[in-house]
């Protein structure tokens, strides 16, 4: 069945767009702090679900409120990179045999929703339009969410993997690298599909959280829509063979590999790696798409070898400093380090909610007059001259993410946001510093120009249990981010929810799911039993 396509009622339209569907990338602007525009799905509407084309992968698509877009969440992962690495030693009989091996594979579930699933949403949409579209399918151009937020783990059958993978994520590219030590039958297992072209019978699942903003009808209120992707192993390896397989020979070799990840935030990334033995030392250099290098030495003693590695990261923002890192590579390591420029980096996301003389949020269209602005004022020893500074222009409709630098063994700089509103013709203005945490920030826009800013860390209102109001899905307001909080400390086990005052599909599910925990009534309702049970 072709999942869920979620379109939106319509909203106002700029020129038309060029109509190649080609996926769009959030671009970083060049400032001192950098910034870009996500521009969330929107949410709340009944899905339309179309049974006709069963094999269209499940989708969410959600119609842009200013440009002719429609925007589709991420349904599946896409493998970027992969590599198979095979161990073999000389047996004393002089037969050779397989003692382990290692992979490396990336993937994202952004880089290629790619033309594919665009091409079979965009068929689909074609055949059977859906009412709410005012025009022709063809009039929008059909594209992916940006990305905002990733978590990915891999799964794999009992005594396939001789330790847990490593996994290294970067959240503002939207990206994935998994490395994991191969057990000796895990090894003959892959190598051996492989081989033979069927990669799609490897057995293991990797797990995705991807996270897209979403703005609901009526309003500015920004929430987080958290979308769990679980990809089979094999569909991601169906089209890999025998050129992805990567013997080390016999002769007691050792391959060191590093792995620089991507990101749109660098300019270059220098490796420089040196091994211990009379090898001589070799050096690559690699650009915002990342990528991997190596060195293969052949030596009698191969635990007592070791490979240093330095690495130097410049970044594309003004006055960012140099970042270099360093290391090193031996058999406890597995021979396989992951560089991820992105860990010297935090990311911020701004939004703006109007709302109305008691704080409750109203419709962005009924105050197109206002003018938000803002200023960045960052201080830390390790950027040139000690001072980063950047001034922008909030909407009501589209978030704000922000990237500044984080110096390795180094303490976070001073982060001061400032927002300046003009309301109706009334001016008002807000300060608040930020420390490294304090990611997700919420301005209040109120008619007299009086802006509130909160974070994701402020504590919940101390409003008594008993006096909090019943909530249903599609609530808002104080009461939903302490429901919010609240679900997050009893259900642990599970992504963390966004506190953002929203009581949306994800919530609901959340209260549900603890409910059932709880054994009390299940209806996704949060009245007097389930205020208690969470509050106990």
């Amino acid at each position: 069945m072709l999942g869920n396509l979620l379109v939106e009622p319509p909203g106002t339209r700029t020129r038309p767009l060029d109509r190649l569907d080609a996926a769009p990338v959030a671009k970083w602007t060049p400032q001192k702090i950098p910034q870009r525009t996500l521009l969330p799905a929107h949410g709340g509407s009944t899905p339309l679900v179309f049974d006709r084309f069963p094999a269209l992968s499940r989708a969410t698509l959600a119609r842009d409120s200013v440009a002719d877009i429609l925007w589709f969440t991420p349904s599946s992962l896409t493998l970027t990179d992969f590599s198979l690495t095979v161990r073999r030693e000389v047996r004393p009989d002089g037969a050779i045999a397989i003692t382990g091996g290692s992979a490396v594979l990336s993937v994202s579930p952004y880089a290629g929703p790619g033309l594919r699933e665009t091409a079979r949403i965009r068929s689909a949409l074609e055949a059977a339009p859906p009412a709410s579209l005012e025009r022709a399918v063809s009039e929008y151009a059909v594209q992916p969410t940006p990305p905002y937020g990733l978590t990915v783990d891999l799964q794999l059958p009992a005594g396939a993997a001789a330790a847990a993978p490593m996994v290294t994520v970067a959240p503002l590219s939207g990206s994935a690298t998994i490395a994991v030590e191969l057990t000796e039958s895990g090894v003959l297992a892959w190598q051996s599909a492989l081989q033979q072209s069927e990669g799609h019978t490897i057995a293991g699942t990797v797990r995705a959280t991807a996270a897209t903003p979403v703005v609901h009808p009526g309003n500015s209120f920004p929430s987080i829509d958290t979308r769990v992707l679980d990809t089979p192993l094999g569909a991601l390896l169906a089209e890999r063979g025998p050129a992805d397989i990567h013997p080390i020979d016999p002769q007691l070799a050792v391959s060191a590999i590093v792995i620089v990840v991507a990101s749109q935030l660098v300019t270059t990334s220098t490796i420089a790696l040196h091994p211990s033995s009379d090898h001589p030392p070799t050096s690559a250099v690699f650009g915002p798409t990342g990528g991997r290098t190596g060195v293969t030495v052949v030596t009698l003693r191969p635990e007592a070898l070791t490979v240093d590695w330095r690495a130097d990261v410049a970044f594309t923002p003004q006055r960012w400093p140099v970042v270099p890192a360093s290391g090193w590579l031996d058999s406890t390591s597995g021979w396989v380090t992951i560089i991820k420029p992105e860990s010297w980096c935090v990311g911020y996301v701004f939004a703006v909610i109007p709302v109305d003389a008691a704080g409750q949020p109203v419709p962005a269209k009924s105050r197109t007059h206002d003018r938000i602005q803002g200023v960045l004022n960052f201080t830390a020893p390790y950027v040139a001259g000690g001072l980063l500074s950047s001034a922008f222009e909030a909407e009501y409709d589209r978030p704000n993410s922000f990237a500044l630098p984080r110096y390795p063994d180094q303490p976070f700089g001073d982060l001061v946001l400032t927002v300046f509103a003009n309301c109706g013709g009334r001016l008002g203005q807000a300060s608040r510093k930020l420390t490294a945490t304090e990611v997700v920030v919420s301005a209040l826009a109120y008619p007299d120009g009086r802006i509130e800013l909160h974070t994701d860390t402020d504590a919940p209102s101390e409003t008594p249990v008993a006096d909090l109001p019943t909530l249903r899905r599609g609530d808002r307001g104080p009461a939903v981010g302490r429901l919010q909080q609240l679900l997050n400390q009893r259900v642990p086990d599970l992504t963390p929810l966004t506190v953002d005052g929203f009581f949306g599909p994800v919530t609901h599910g959340r209260v549900r799911e603890f409910q059932r925990r709880a054994g009390i009534v299940i209806d996704g309702i949060v009245g007097p039993q389930t205020w208690g049970a969470l509050a106990g």
